[in-house]
């Protein structure tokens, strides 16, 4: 459950958060925007927002991003925001790439996926959400799949799972829903902090990963077949499932992840999906 807290608890695990929630305020009060998810994380857990802000500025892959109730608040914000810290017209061109910024004078325009605006301002990308939205902060929050990212702030509250102080203090993830994208998400979050501390799988939450990663190797591998049978005349296109093999592999490969007992049993379940060689003989 979502639970609403106080600026002071926000504030007394992130000294600085004011100053930073500052450059926002347009976001915040009049667009009706949340800051939420791993940045805010990152902030409570370092106790600074503004040392977060200058990891991105320095090389750290990572972003701010702020959700809404709905599309047009999205690129509104993204607008009056790059107006107000670019002091340009607000106009937002399309189909640029911001990671090629080599090509274009302003680095500005949809994330690759099209699920977002995003900007590069003070060196910091921003993203305005806008293939993901909820008409409050607790129905954005639920749709996420970590309860580790259910955290967020519009300056005033802050929103955060009932649990999260509770995974974060024992070093664990917790995973609730699932897309694709889970997999890569879930081996991002497991290393935080300055000295890049490792989380390990809540144990209630196993049986349903393991689920969860069969079922999305299954619907690739039938994708596999499918483009078998068309003899790459053409190509398929796998979407969120493209790199689905290559992140579960990856999970496997972070020995702090899941627990040594529970990797015999889940290589069997692999190798019965996949017939993979390199999965059923995968060495810890």
């Amino acid at each position: 459950m979502i639970i609403k807290k106080d600026m002071n608890w926000l504030e007394k695990k992130v000294p600085d958060i004011r100053e930073t929630l500052k450059k926002y305020s347009t976001v915040f009060d009049y667009y009706g925007g949340y800051l939420c998810g791993g940045f805010l994380r990152r902030a409570v857990i370092e106790g600074s927002s503004e040392a977060i802000l200058n990891q991105i500025r320095t090389g750290k892959k990572a972003d701010v991003d702020f959700f809404f109730s709905n599309q047009g608040d999205a690129l509104n914000a993204a607008r009056h925001f790059w107006s107000e810290s670019h002091g340009k017209d607000g106009l937002l061109p399309s189909g640029i790439d911001p990671r090629n910024k080599s090509k274009y004078k302003v680095p500005v325009g949809e994330s690759i996926k099209g699920f977002a605006y995003e900007l590069i301002s003070w060196g910091v990308k921003h993203q305005f959400i806008k293939g993901f939205v909820g008409e409050t902060p607790e129905k954005i929050l639920n749709k996420f799949d970590l309860v580790n990212s259910m955290i967020a702030t519009n300056g005033k509250h802050v929103y955060v799972h009932e649990d999260w102080e509770k995974y974060e203090e024992n070093k664990k993830l917790c995973i609730v829903n699932y897309s694709p994208y889970t997999f890569s998400r879930a081996l991002k979050y497991s290393y935080i902090g300055p000295e890049q501390n490792r989380y390990e799988l809540d144990e209630k939450c196993r049986e349903q990963f393991f689920d969860n990663a069969i079922k999305f190797l299954f619907e690739y591998k039938k994708l596999e077949k499918e483009q078998e049978k068309l003899k790459y005349s053409m190509s398929l296109d796998f979407g969120p499932l493209g790199n689905i093999q290559r992140d579960i592999r990856n999970v496997l490969a972070n020995k702090e992840f899941l627990s040594l007992r529970d990797i015999p049993f889940f290589m069997n379940l692999l190798g019965n999906v996949t017939h993979d060689y390199n999965f059923m003989n995968y060495r810890f």
